[in-house]
């Protein structure tokens, strides 16, 4: 699949997912249809297990820009139960980091253990300790440095076989040329965020290293009058594996594998994940 990018007046065509075979200008165009996945902090995963293997499930999250822990602990029951999978109410939830920095975090009212007041740095791996019917489990998240949006627009897209008719967002930022990147998209239709398992977005910059990026969000449509807020958060490699190998198992990739649980970086066989993340967010409105 061959997608147009413009570049100083100049319609470049390279292949949506391969390195293009010239190094200049240094722009690229990606088409994300295929590739939007994304799941909130809120969102529940469901596993395959069988009814005689219940699991510990962690979500965690920690905000460079809030800066916040959010961190999400349930139990997964019988697989074929319709129940949803029961909070832990009495986990003992810790954030760490290298120089022997220990906090802890509270549970609220809706279930989320929360952590406030931090102050994280870029380049720091932290460490997630939880604690739970006497054993401990942890898991490790390098902070990455945020990449700056550059800006946001929108195009009319006919409707198609496969796309209804509508405004879909383009995204504008230049990857950092010095490191590996790895990116979630967040999106948000009139301040509500899209939290289906279709509308994940995860990359990383392994074709596009260092170079102009121009990303066209195909799977949301928006209407005139629409406000649309764009996030680009920088994960780390273990949060982009988790979040690429969710999409493997949860058949949003052809040829997906047998059902797996998701890579997690937890260990002792917890199911989920522990991000630390950056990011830079633009808004515009449809007219």
């Amino acid at each position: 699949m061959i997608e147009p990018c413009r570049h100083a007046g100049r319609t470049i065509r390279v292949p949506c997912w391969g390195r293009p075979a010239w190094s200049s200008p240094r722009c690229l165009c990606i088409d994300l249809m295929i590739l939007l996945f994304f799941v909130s902090c809120e969102k529940v995963i469901e596993v395959e297990l069988n009814k005689n293997s219940p699991a510990l499930v962690v979500e965690g999250h920690l905000s460079y820009n809030t800066p916040e822990l959010e961190v999400r602990v349930t139990r997964t029951g019988n697989y074929f139960d319709t129940t949803a999978p029961g909070v832990v109410e009495d986990a003992g939830v810790y954030l760490e980091d290298p120089s022997g920095g220990q906090w802890q975090a509270g549970i609220d009212s809706s279930g989320v253990y929360r952590l406030s007041g931090l102050h994280p740095e870029p380049g720091v791996t932290y460490t997630l300790r939880v604690e739970d019917q006497g054993k401990s489990y942890t898991a490790q998240s390098t902070l990455p440095m945020p990449v700056r949006i550059d800006s946001i627009g929108y195009e009319y897209n006919r409707e198609t076989r496969f796309l209804e008719s509508g405004y879909r967002l383009l995204v504008f930022f230049s990857d950092p040329v010095s490191q590996q990147n790895y990116y979630r998209i967040r999106i948000s239709r009139n301040g509500e965020e899209t939290d289906r398992l279709g509308d994940l977005i995860v990359f990383d910059d392994s074709d596009f290293n260092g170079m102009s990026i121009q990303v066209r969000l195909r799977r949301q449509a928006f209407l005139p009058g629409d406000t649309a807020q764009v996030d680009l958060l920088s994960i780390d490699q273990s949060a982009w594996r988790y979040f690429t190998t969710l999409r493997e198992v949860s058949g949003l990739n052809p040829g997906s594998p047998a059902p797996a649980n998701p890579a997690s970086n937890f260990d002792q066989g917890v199911l989920g994940y522990f991000s630390a993340w950056s990011g830079s967010g633009a808004t515009i409105i449809i007219e």
